[in-house]
């Protein structure tokens, strides 16, 4: 197994084990959230596969009840290969552990979709917490959006000048939250039991709450955490839960948990502090499992974690993230600094009211 080395001289694991047995047992039963139970990550690209019937052939992997095609192990798709390939490549330009997963459109929605599915050859590809977004990238350009959307200072990447326009010109920010729901029923049943109908019910909700222009619904292929399907990470710079990984969430709560979702008021740090999130609530990109616990225990102050974290020398204030969010450097790891915003409307409300935060 290799290891990755960030700038700050952590060692890092990459976030996939070739080869790795499969917890594929349906017997098995889920668990209820529990805080710290997400693997450290920084980064997160996801990115939207070809199906198999575009390129001409079937997958032995598709789940007609899941909805998803991807097979057990995605790593060997030639897109994903490319996207590991740009991390080790560029892994003293990147900041922290990247997570790579495949995502897809929640299918059977009559909902806009932010994008298609890709033609062979190609591949979408969003990026967090970078907040970018390509489509239709070519293969041989897959690499170099992956180094573009994380490194630290993409100017000092080795791209050519072609390289560069051809991203940029594909290159526009996500311009809605985003809900990603793993639905990798190959990799674990747990998650192609729960995922799909969560995936199905949220998008809905959003969409008979005239959401649909604001929150979009994914699916995604594993994120870690099977036992607690079903899991969605949300991802959203302006939203209190950016970063926020939840689980034990079902078709049968979808309702409640966005409810509680939309209603969290900025100035709360998210799930780790909202009393209707908090059962739901996993983790959070940019934390340690230690971490993790600490701030759940903490009622979600992220502040005063950051406070007692201070004290040590690694600690840098005012450092500006990929996604231009002040971010503090706390032994390397950067975190969100959420602030002391006073009390405002809820993020339903002013979406409601057509604020377009979400659109900078």
């Amino acid at each position: 197994m290799s290891l990755l080395r960030s700038p700050s001289s952590r060692l890092l694991r990459p976030s996939f084990l070739l080869g790795r047995a499969l917890s594929c047992c349906a017997a098995e039963a889920t668990a209820p959230a529990q805080p710290g139970s997400v693997s450290e990550y920084h980064q997160h690209v996801l990115l939207q596969l070809p199906r198999p019937e575009a390129n001409g052939s079937s997958s032995s992997a598709e789940d007609s009840s899941g909805g998803t095609w991807w097979p057990p192990l995605i790593e060997k798709e030639p897109a994903v290969v490319a996207a590991f390939s740009a991390v080790a490549k560029n892994e003293d330009l990147i900041g922290g552990t990247v997570k790579i997963t495949a995502f897809d459109d929640v299918p059977g929605g009559s909902g806009q979709p932010t994008s298609s599915a890709p033609p062979p050859g190609s591949c979408n590809l969003v990026a967090f917490p970078a907040g970018l977004r390509w489509e239709g990238l070519a293969l041989d350009l897959v690499g170099s959006a992956v180094a573009m959307a994380t490194a630290i200072d993409p100017q000092r990447l080795q791209l050519t000048q072609a390289q560069r326009k051809a991203l940029n010109d594909r290159m526009v920010p996500v311009p809605s939250l985003s809900l990603f729901v793993c639905c990798h029923a190959a990799r674990d049943a747990r998650c192609g039991a729960a995922g799909p109908p969560l995936a199905a019910a949220l998008q809905r909700l959003t969409r008979e709450r005239g959401l649909a222009q604001h929150v979009q619904v994914f699916q995604t292929s594993h994120i870690g955490g099977h036992k607690y399907a079903g899991n969605v990470v949300v991802y959203g710079a302006m939203h209190p839960c950016d970063g926020d990984v939840f689980g034990g969430v079902t078709a049968a709560c979808a309702d409640a948990f966005l409810d509680a979702f939309m209603g969290v008021e900025l100035g709360v740090d998210g799930g780790a502090g909202d009393p209707a999130l908090r059962p739901f609530w996993r983790g959070r990109m940019g934390l340690s499992k230690l971490e993790q616990r600490d701030l759940f225990e903490s009622g979600g102050a992220i502040e005063e974690l950051l406070d007692v974290v201070s004290e040590d020398e690694s600690y840098q204030e005012g450092e500006l993230g990929a996604d231009g969010a002040r971010r503090a450097r706390v032994n390397g790891t950067a975190h969100r600094q959420r602030g002391d915003a006073p009390s405002t409307p809820s993020m339903a409300e002013e979406l409601r009211e057509g604020v377009t935060k979400y659109e900078d």
